[in-house]
């Protein structure tokens, strides 16, 4: 299965040539990048060298956004996914699977698994 081992350095990298393709937009003979809808309306109503300003500041907003992608800048919250993968090896390593079954009987019928039968026993007498 072909999956990224760090999708972030693919996310950034994408966002990067985004960014020069864009300034290449900016800054290039071409005519094709100002006919798209939303340049041409800047091109009707303020002139081709706003237009440039839109295709430079879009450049530099994406070139920004891939850098920190490449980075690392996240929110609080947000966790990567090495992280992530580190957090589930701790999960699974802390819980016993006898334990997890006990719990998920005893969730159903408390009086189902040995351990609390006994303390069920011991409260009686």
């Amino acid at each position: 299965m072909g999956v990224f081992v760090n999708d972030e350095l693919f996310v950034g990298g994408l966002a990067i040539l985004l960014s020069l393709i864009f300034l290449a937009f900016a800054v290039g003979p071409w005519a094709a990048p100002y006919r798209l809808g939303a340049t041409n309306a800047i091109v009707k109503r303020f002139g081709k060298t706003a237009a440039r300003l839109f295709w430079i500041t879009l450049s530099i907003f994406v070139g920004l956004v891939g850098i920190a992608i490449l980075t690392g800048m996240r929110p609080r919250y947000a966790v990567s996914q090495p992280m992530h993968r580190q957090m589930a090896k701790r999960l699974v390593a802390s819980v016993d699977a006898t334990n997890v079954n006990d719990r998920v009987i005893g969730f159903a019928n408390p009086l189902a698994t040995e351990s609390n039968r006994r303390t069920f026993q011991n409260r009686m007498v």
